[in-house]
């Protein structure tokens, strides 16, 4: 029995959970469509306006409020229950996808309502990915958590691969219209899925519990009195805010730069995806914390140096290959801080914590997007990214010496 659930690695062991595996196989449509819409909606974007500003505006009001309402998110779902929370963000973001393909059908595609279609599906966002996240160390035994952290973040890198691949016959066969009512579908799909799982109940909190806010602000404080747990999220900053908003200004480079329309963007999207998918692949048959804290620092630091490479150069299949090297980069230090996070964070405010994580998560590449696209549109998107990434190897030089110097206290032995 050892040798048959080992074949695979960790991937046998987190999937050969009951609820790991139904959650898994209600996960995975929902993320394709997720990048089947984000191609979709890019192209859609850069069609109507042909501009880096719109671009910027869009990502920023599908990413925006979850900086603000993500660790609203935690507290709602550490009192109320993730699975609760989880179906209504996933009802509202299905019915905003299926508004998106309405638009396009009746030829109202206009950018105004595309913005507001993107916020609505940003708010249910808040609350719909951290409980994902937040969920899994429910459906597994904790010695497959690395594991099954894993396998989630590469399918969702994955999607990345298969998701533009997807769009590309959808787009093809069916209309610009089909990508976005699949999308909303999807999230109804993986709706149906978590009504299947087998969770402990809610424990009633009595008169004596605290206020939301007094929940959101004990998760903060909990963060900032652990130093490991601070160390990650600092860390964190890299990624999300400098790196991260690269897929917002990906239409309109692929556009200009190399003189690709749909079908080039789509192909340098894959190409991302591939790499994530390989890179995660690998951590997930690792199956281990050790010198998760190491693969981390190394992942982000090559991540930068991608982007650097990436903006000065104009060859698409050169660009095709750094595409794929930042895939496996960031793949790599997502999964990682995220298995660091969920083996060092306690129980009681993991949803809080989670939430937080994901607010930076989202949040961080809305205003890089909204700044990156801006400097774009008024100077040049090369100056723009470049002055970025410099930033950004200024900052993950010191960063990266702190979390190094907390290496075995968040690979240790859950302490919860």
């Amino acid at each position: 029995m050892k040798n048959k659930s080992s074949a695979f690695g960790g991937i046998s062991r987190a999937l050969s959970n009951r609820n790991y595996r139904i959650y898994w196989f209600g996960n995975t449509p929902s993320l394709l469509g997720f990048w089947i819409q984000k191609v979709g909606l890019g192209h859609l974007v850069w069609d109507l306006t042909g501009s880096y500003a719109w671009l910027g505006m869009i990502g920023f009001a599908a990413l925006a409020p979850s900086v603000l309402l993500s660790p609203i998110a935690g507290a709602v779902a550490d009192r109320y229950g993730l699975r609760l929370v989880a179906i209504n963000a996933l009802i509202v973001s299905g019915l905003a996808g299926l508004a998106f393909g309405l638009l396009v059908l009746t030829d109202n595609q206009k950018a105004e309502y595309l913005l507001i279609l993107a916020f609505i599906q940003g708010l249910a966002l808040s609350f719909d990915l951290p409980v994902r996240m937040a969920l899994v160390p429910n459906l597994v035994e904790r010695r497959d958590l690395s594991s099954a952290i894993a396998l989630n973040t590469t399918t969702f890198h994955a999607g990345m691969f298969v998701g533009p691949a997807l769009f590309g016959v959808i787009f093809s066969f069916f209309g610009l219209a089909a990508v976005f009512i699949v999308n909303g579908l999807t999230f109804f799909w993986f709706m149906s899925m978590l009504l299947l799982l087998r969770l402990e109940p809610v424990p009633k909190r009595g008169a004596e519990a605290q206020t939301l806010f007094a929940d959101m602000a004990e998760g903060v404080k909990y963060i900032a009195s652990h130093p490991s747990m601070r160390a990650l999220f600092l860390f964190a900053v890299v990624p999300h805010l400098f790196i991260r908003p690269y897929m917002e200004w990906m239409p309109g480079f692929s556009a200009e730069v190399f003189g690709h329309g749909a079908e080039g963007l789509a192909s340098l999207f894959s190409a991302t995806g591939l790499g994530s998918t390989l890179g995660g692949l690998w951590l997930a048959l690792r199956g281990r914390n050790t010198g998760l804290t190491k693969i981390l620092v190394v992942s982000l630091g090559v991540a930068i140096l991608a982007l650097l490479f990436f903006v000065f150069n104009n060859v698409y299949w050169i660009g095709l290959a750094i595409m794929f090297v930042l895939g496996i980069t960031l793949v790599c230090g997502a999964v990682a801080n995220h298995c660091l996070v969920q083996n060092t964070v306690e129980p009681s405010v993991r949803g809080r914590v989670i939430s937080l994580g994901t607010g930076m998560a989202v949040g961080f590449p809305a205003i890089g997007a909204l700044t990156f696209g801006w400097l774009g549109s008024a100077i040049s998107i090369e100056i723009s990214i470049t002055g970025a990434m410099v930033i950004a190897l200024l900052y993950w030089v010191p960063a990266a010496k702190r979390i190094m110097g907390r290496a075995t206290d968040l690979e240790g032995e859950y302490h919860g």
